[in-house]
């Protein structure tokens, strides 16, 4: 049986199109305004790129033309990095949320942001070579999409090996340090001075549990032998594509994140105006450019005549 791997349903690749458009502006205005110092951007700046990589690939082969095996293979390698890499980034911000609650300190992120770093960017690279290299993936030319082979009755361990386990393994520790996060949050979360920022970390595996639950719960029931309808597939699917615009959003509606841009865009036009000129400072300009000179001609001859009747003094 071919399952086709990328959709060309045009609700699906609209909705990649819109997380791709969202992730790509949230990144370029963070590195135009250098908000990538501290541990929080930098983990949401990978995040979104982790968005990026993963839903360009579902634009591009989701577009009628030719292509081939080796395309199908790239772009699942691609798709399957750029997907884990955003998966596996949301047990990072919920640890994150439960060690800054715990600890009462923002700056515990500086001292686990190289595990983090490790978990959702090196980590995700097996599965990606996996999907490239081994699974059964092949292209028809006459419906110019690439498919992976599924035989009916039998459990397809292939894809529950690179869609379904990813999701556990992201899914699990996030709940598990939701749950252990709560218990701290209770007692200061309104009076910490960085409330903000312990929201941003709570949002982002939200996002993803919201966004995923519903296509994986779907592909699962799909698995085992139960068949939703299409409908409900193409529904969920791109719910799942939006994760890149909730992510962006989440990332660009904080106030720290616009008084940045508003303080970068002030400072360049700043630099760019130049200084205006009127009749009024210019004629008090030369005024007191006048009055200097007088100054300097006074004290001069002053201290000319003071030397010559010195001079004259001692003789």
């Amino acid at each position: 049986m071919e399952l086709p791997i990328f959709s060309s349903s045009i609700a699906i690749v609209l909705s990649a199109a819109i997380s791709v458009v969202a992730s790509l502006i949230m990144v370029t205005a963070s590195l135009c305004t250098k908000q990538y110092k501290d541990h929080l951007a930098k983990m949401a700046i990978l995040m979104l790129i982790g968005d990026i990589i993963f839903f360009i690939p579902k634009v591009v082969a989701g577009q009628s033309f030719e292509k081939s095996e080796t395309f199908c293979r790239t772009a699942a390698f691609f798709i399957e990095f750029g997907g884990n890499s955003a998966f596996f980034w949301a047990p990072a911000f919920a640890h994150a949320l439960y060690s800054v609650a715990k600890n009462e300190r923002i700056d515990i992120l500086q001292k686990n942001f190289v595990y983090y770093l490790l978990f959702a960017v090196a980590f995700p690279l097996p599965y990606a070579l996996y999907a490239a290299i081994f699974c059964s993936i092949d292209y028809n030319r006459e419906t110019e999409q690439c498919f992976h082979i599924s035989i009916n009755g039998v459990f397809d361990y292939q894809y529950a090996f690179v869609a379904i386990v990813p999701f556990f393994i992201a899914s699990v520790p996030t709940i598990f340090y939701y749950v252990k996060a709560s218990r701290h949050l209770r007692k200061y979360i309104r009076g910490a001075a960085y409330y903000k920022d312990i929201l941003t970390l709570f949002l982002y595996p939200a996002i993803l549990l919201v966004c995923w639950t519903p296509i994986l719960t779907v592909s699962i029931l799909w698995s085992i032998g139960y068949k939703p309808a299409t409908e409900l597939f193409i529904i969920f699917e791109a719910l799942a594509n939006l994760q890149g615009l909730f992510d962006a959003l989440a990332y660009g509606s904080s106030k720290k994140f616009f008084k940045k841009c508003l303080k970068s865009v002030n400072c360049r036009k700043r630099k760019i105006q130049p200084r205006k000129k009127t009749p009024i400072t210019d004629s008090l300009r030369a005024t007191l450019k006048r009055k200097a000179i007088g100054v300097r001609a006074s004290t001069g001859a002053s201290s000319r005549y003071s030397t010559s009747s010195d001079r004259y003094a001692l003789m």
